[in-house]
């Protein structure tokens, strides 16, 4: 959402306006982002702020509070990826063993093949279950415990998928890399990663290069600053179970966090391949 403010200044000038529009589109064009929504407004005099302004008759969009409220945020790339990271495991007998925690993306059904990662071991979904008694579908974002047909040695941080659809399974990777802390990310530097319920110890390999946010130019870098954007190599202790962040946001994102401080200190989009 690109909020163009202070159109009082311009005595909301449609001209200008638009000129900004078609210039930040061009801008946007190169960052692939599939729907970018504009909103001409004014904070200091409430313009299209909440309720749409009769200032701009000429705009037929929603104001700014109607536009966050109503937009659609979910992620429609991922419907076939199903993801269910293992939150914990519960066994209040013998008799039953499920796993609980949240779908993050796609939908399992009773009957389902499924494999556990990192282990590999393929089952049979026997039931969904909840608070309120047996589901026949689960769906991103419910939270549920599953339980299988075969006893299969998981534990928090696994995660359960479809057989036929995994994704990828490694210690080494590539991604873009947002860094939120006033001390700067050196390379080699190593840190604590939180990626879909699992946490482990990661090491920053490489930084390939750093990105100019104003014009999106490649440099040459050392470090990261705050808020400085950059490519980074990374390598964790325990295996990450991932998809591409273009793909699937929820298993393609992750964060970085300082081990003595425990702060949350970058923001993590894999990238596809090496």
């Amino acid at each position: 959402v690109v909020a163009i403010n202070k159109m009082d200044l311009v005595d909301y000038d449609r001209d200008i306006y638009d000129r900004i529009r078609e210039e930040y589109q061009t801008f946007a064009a190169r960052l692939s982002i599939p729907d970018v929504r504009f909103v001409p407004l004014s904070a200091l005099r409430g313009d299209n702020i909440v309720d749409r302004s009769d200032a701009m008759p000429w705009y037929d969009g929603p104001a700014v509070l109607e536009l966050l409220e109503t937009v659609d945020v979910a992620s429609s790339t991922a419907e076939d990826d199903f993801r269910f990271p293992i939150q914990f495991v519960s066994r209040p007998s013998r008799d039953f063993r499920g796993f609980a925690g949240s779908v993050v993306s796609g939908s399992v059904r009773p009957g389902d093949r499924v494999k556990s990662l990192p282990s590999l071991k393929e089952t049979t979904v026997r039931r969904i279950v909840t608070a309120d008694g047996d589901l026949p579908e689960a769906f991103a974002p419910q939270a549920v415990m599953l339980e299988l047909e075969d006893e299969i040695d998981s534990s928090s941080g696994d995660m359960i998928v479809h057989a036929d659809n995994l994704p990828t399974v490694g210690t080494h990777f590539e991604a873009m890399l947002l860094w939120m802390s006033e001390t700067p990310m050196q390379k080699r530097g190593n840190y604590v990663i939180r990626h879909a319920g699992r946490t482990t110890k990661a090491h920053v390999r490489s930084l390939l290069y750093a990105v100019d946010v104003n014009s999106l130019e490649k440099r040459d870098a050392d470090e990261l600053g705050l808020n400085e954007f950059g490519r980074v190599a990374l390598t964790t202790h325990l295996p990450l179970f991932y998809d591409p962040y273009e793909k699937n946001r929820e298993t393609g994102g992750c964060i970085l966090i300082d081990p003595v401080s425990n702060n949350t200190v970058g923001a993590v989009m894999i990238i596809p391949g090496l």
